[in-house]
């Protein structure tokens, strides 16, 4: 079969490895989206490949050498690609966060004319996304392909032991965990059932201690590193002479008004004796909400649905990121604009809360969790709090989470809580089971401590594996 590779990681020679042998098994990769450097050594063995370099397209530039134009789009073509272009002109927030609407228009008008060429032109019978699609041109590609009648072949990591779910829609999610629910739906698993890596992260999760992946988030972001980092900005300023415009900038926000400022002046105490929802904001710009979060990459929207919806007495309380401000500093950004946290502030039976507020009382106190599409949710759930998402999240097929989507089914969820809903321990741990059967091993860029039961070669074999099977059932059934 012909296939579209993105995102493949091709920094590990094991992947590389992985795509000689999709070669070998008789598959044309006949496009390769990469997103390391190594350009020449892939072109050394994959020849016939168009090879496109992920800041190239990210920056609606061809591959080089390929000599391939196309027509400008057509009305049809963008009237049947409408929900699509909404969601991808804010995603633009992350990579043309200075480009106004007209110029944005303009950037995407061109990516689609180019894609659509290509799908056009090269007619694969799949596009594989070793992660969900959310760098512009790969989510612009997996709509048309989608819209096309292409294969679609997603993964989606799941932070649990390595594991990650295979997918055609990130939008319905993995058919294999679907499958093994519906199979398992009436027996009762114990968490002696579990594998020794879920058992483990089960018990980690149970408890109160901060997630891995958080932990090395926070990481990228200690004071040796910001050290590190600030003096290399300081030497390259002094050798630019730009050292004393950077400092007077610095002060000037220092000074003024800034993000943290603004999120200080409107934070309250949390009143743990009063009925509440916890709602803590994704870190954002992030797959998890766009192009995953779908319209509710607008948190606000998010929150003033829940708001709306809640019973007599209760209050949201929402807090930050703890790695937002991290990235940016004192930045606002198209994310966290001036006035963002004033009028999260402003919506009636909403609060935020100091981001220091211990995130393990909120969630034993509060009445539910609920995100847009925040792992913390999940992690509510094993600990048998009631989760409520507005997106698309690895987990939400899981049977214990509420999905909302409007003001009404926000009402059906908290009056089902109020009229005493709780989530059952089994039905957590059959989810857990329906998981490990149904996941790939397979990690892309992990920070869990997987290595002692999963090596990266086993990781890539098992994602060539899994591909295969999902080409091949396309193929079949054809």
């Amino acid at each position: 079969m012909k296939l579209f590779l993105f995102h493949w990681p091709n920094q590990h020679l094991e992947y590389v490895e992985v795509a000689k042998s999709l070669q070998k098994n008789g598959h044309e990769l006949l496009y390769w989206a990469y997103n390391w450097k190594g350009k020449e050594e892939l072109a050394k063995e994959f020849g016939r490949t168009v090879l496109h370099d992920h800041v190239d397209a990210q920056n609606a530039l061809p591959p080089i050498n390929a000599n391939l134009e196309f027509d400008p789009v057509s009305r049809e073509l963008v009237d049947l690609m409408h929900k699509p272009e909404a969601i991808i002109l804010t995603m633009m927030n992350k990579h043309y966060e200075w480009m106004n609407l007209d110029e944005r228009k303009r950037t995407y008008y061109k990516m689609l004319s180019y894609w659509n060429g290509v799908l056009e032109k090269m007619k694969p019978d799949a596009v594989v996304f070793m992660v969900p699609p959310h760098a512009i041109f790969d989510y612009l590609t997996y709509e048309l392909a989608r819209l096309k009648g292409i294969k679609t072949v997603v993964f989606d990591g799941t932070l649990v032991a390595g594991s990650s779910l295979i997918m055609e829609d990130f939008r319905v999610g993995s058919a294999r965990l679907r499958s093994k629910i519906n199979e398992y739906k009436n027996t009762k698993f114990n968490v002696s059932d579990l594998s020794e890596p879920y058992q483990k992260y089960y018990e980690q999760v149970s408890k109160d201690i901060p997630p891995q992946y958080l932990l090395a988030f926070k990481n990228n972001f200690s004071l040796k590193k910001l050290i590190v980092i600030k003096s290399k900005v300081v030497f390259s300023s002094l050798k630019d002479g730009s050292i004393f415009m950077k400092f007077f900038s610095y002060f000037k926000k220092k000074v003024s008004q800034n993000i943290k400022k603004e999120y200080c002046e409107v934070e309250s105490i949390p009143d743990f004796s009063k009925p509440f929802v916890y709602f803590p904001l994704n870190y954002q710009p992030e797959c998890t909400t766009s192009p995953q979060g779908d319209i509710y990459v607008d948190l606000i929207l998010a929150i003033e649905t829940l708001a709306k919806a809640l019973p007599e007495g209760w209050e949201v309380y929402v807090k930050e990121h703890p790695v937002e401000w991290d990235v940016r500093g004192l930045n606002y950004t198209a994310y966290r604009y001036p006035g963002y946290y004033k009028r999260i502030a402003t919506v009636k039976n909403v609060k935020i809360v100091p981001i220091d507020t211990n995130t393990f009382s909120l969630v034993r106190e509060s009445k539910a969790v609920a995100s847009v599409t925040g792992t913390p949710v999940w992690e509510a759930i094993v600990r048998l709090k009631p989760g409520i998402i507005f997106g698309h999240p690895w987990y939400q097929n899981c049977p214990s989470i509420f999905r909302v989507d409007s003001v009404d089914s926000a009402r059906m969820a908290f009056e089902k809580i109020t009229n005493g809903y709780r989530v059952e321990s089994w039905r957590v741990i059959n989810f857990l089971k329906c998981l490990e059967e149904s996941a790939i091993k397979y990690y892309f860029d992990s920070a869990e401590k997987v290595k002692p039961h999963l090596s990266l070669k086993e990781s890539a074999e098992c994602s060539m594996k899994a591909i295969l099977e999902e080409i091949i059932s396309t193929k079949n059934n054809k």
